[in-house]
Parts: structure tokens; C-alpha cells; sequence
């Protein structure tokens, strides 16, 4: 119960409705503290989410932004935390009818949520926590990012990722962009600068998570 309320003032404090006088954690602290608690302490993961949707129904908030960082928290979660089967249905639901209903002022949010919880029921969600630049980018509503990759023979292509794509996603979009077949041939191998090997990453591997560690 008490890691409960800690989560819920934490969401308040990130959509600016929770106010102390005590300098408290910084937002990406306050990410941080949410995905770790989902990740040590599972029976959570659905209480976080109920709280969530709870602060994005009918949000009655002084401040405009409120709803509008509440949705982001929701993109950033439906990243990371994979809910248990039995809620996954209820919290789809409450996306598509975001996502599906015109008119909703946060459509376009709740279908990268709908995309997001996808990869996470299929895939486990991030394993990694989100580092400081990928959650500034998403708090400010820049939801893709632009990857360099290099081929052999000095050749490079670059590509939109976003905090769901894995490596075997990579690996196709490659393929369709050379039109190549085969497409299990090929992998995705990440080498540190100033290394003289690299590692071969899994299809299952979310790619921001490998540059998390990396960076």
C-alpha cells in the first residue's frame, strides 16, 4: 500500500498536480522510481496503469498540461511495463478508445501507447531504464529518433527507431530498403567505438536499450 500512494504521488508530481515545499526527485527520477518499482515489485504493473488512466479520464486539472504528461507517462509505460494478460485487455480497450474515437484530443498518444503495448506483451517490455536524453525527447512529445547504421563497405543507412523497436525489426526494414530476401540471413551487430569486436544483438533486443548500456 505504501509503494502504491509513492507511485501515485509520483505521477502526480510528473503531470504537475502533486506541490511540497521539499525539493523533491527530478521528472526523470520520477520515471525511474515508476519502472523500477514495476520491475521489482509486479503485482504494481497494473496498479500504475489503473492510476494512470485514471489521471487521463476526465482530468480536471488547473493546468493545461497535465493530461497532455500524462499521456506521455502512459507512452513511456507502455514501453517498459508489460501488464499482467488478465488487465492487458482492460488497458487496450481504454487506448483504442482514445486512439479510435474522433475527437479525443489524445489520439495520436494513445495509438503510439496501442503500438507500444504490442511490442511489450510480445516482447517483455524495455529491460533497460530510458536514459536522460530519450526521456527528455519523449516528455517534450518527440516520440522516433533517426539511427545511423553502417553496412559493409563503408556504407551507411539511416533509419526512424522508436522506444519499442527491436533489433529483428531493424534488420527488416534494412532488407525491405535494399530489397533483399532472406531476410534471417542478416543480423544487427553493435561495436563500441574504440573496440575492435562487436556484439551480435538478438531479434528479440529492444535497440535503445543496447545504446542505453552502451552510452
Amino acid at each position: 500500500n505504501k509503494l502504491a500512494l509513492e507511485c501515485f504521488i509520483a505521477i502526480m508530481k510528473f503531470m504537475g498536480d502533486y506541490y511540497t515545499a521539499k525539493a523533491g526527485r527530478t521528472e526523470v527520477e520520477v520515471v525511474h522510481f515508476l519502472l523500477q518499482v514495476a520491475n521489482k515489485h509486479p503485482p504494481l504493473r497494473d496498479e500504475i496503469y489503473c492510476q494512470l488512466i485514471k489521471q487521463t479520464t476526465n482530468n480536471k486539472s488547473e493546468r493545461a498540461e497535465s493530461c497532455a504528461r500524462g499521456w506521455r507517462l502512459l507512452v513511456i509505460c507502455t514501453a517498459a511495463i508489460q501488464p499482467s494478460e488478465d488487465f492487458e485487455r482492460y488497458l487496450r480497450s481504454y487506448l483504442q478508445t482514445n486512439a479510435f474515437t474522433p475527437g479525443r484530443e489524445f489520439r495520436d498518444q494513445a495509438l503510439i501507447c496501442l503500438r507500444n503495448l504490442k511490442q511489450s506483451m510480445r516482447h517483455g517490455g524495455r529491460r533497460e531504464l530510458p536514459d536522460v536524453a530519450e526521456l527528455a525527447a519523449v516528455i517534450s512529445g518527440k516520440y522516433t529518433k533517426i539511427q545511423k547504421l553502417y553496412l559493409p563497405g563503408e556504407r551507411s543507412k539511416s533509419i526512424k527507431i522508436n522506444a519499442v523497436t527491436v533489433a529483428g525489426d531493424v534488420v527488416r526494414q534494412l532488407c525491405d530498403k535494399m530489397e533483399a530476401d532472406l531476410v534471417e540471413e542478416y543480423g544487427l551487430d553493435i561495436q563500441p567505438i574504440g573496440t575492435p569486436y562487436g556484439s551480435l544483438l538478438q531479434p528479440t533486443d529492444y535497440v535503445l536499450d543496447t545504446t542505453t548500456i552502451y552510452e
